[in-house]
């Protein structure tokens, strides 16, 4: 049985301040009600993490991606925006987090 492992990556500018993992046996982030390999183009779901965020980080915009990996062999798996290209180091960006 193939692991899935979700992850969620924290940086600021360039420097990589966290990585969130959370592995998914054989089902993909969907869980049993859809598992990875009956995925299609267009699909969207959603899941909601809490992260915790070490007290000691600078005020600053962090920018967060997600993606996918298999535990087996560390390799990322490949995604691609809606126009059909890849993303840098197959990390998908979800949007920025400011801390004041």
């Amino acid at each position: 049985m193939v692991q899935t492992v979700l992850l969620v990556i924290l940086i600021y500018a360039t420097v990589v301040i966290g990585v969130y993992r959370r592995l998914i046996p054989g089902l993909g982030p969907a869980f049993a009600r859809l598992p990875t390999r009956l995925w299609y183009d267009g699909l969207f779901d959603s899941e909601t993490w809490e992260i915790p965020i070490p007290a000691e980080l600078a005020p600053g915009a962090y920018a967060v991606y997600t993606g996918l990996y298999r535990s087996s062999d560390q390799e990322r798996l490949p995604a691609t925006n809606a126009d059909g290209g890849t993303f840098v180091d197959a990390r998908i960006p979800l949007g920025a987090l400011s801390l004041e």
